[in-house]
């Protein structure tokens, strides 16, 4: 694997994540009923 390929694939995991932490955090709000987290 090239460096050029192990970048492109963290940076890819690294928006997973953040678009999974994203739904949860949302998911967590609604049940609260709070008033959702900004979104950045």
């Amino acid at each position: 694997m090239t460096a050029k390929e192990k970048l492109s694939t963290t940076k890819n995991w690294e928006l997973q994540t953040k678009l999974h932490l994203q739904r949860f955090l949302e998911k967590c709000a609604s049940v609260f009923g709070g008033p959702g987290l900004p979104t950045s």
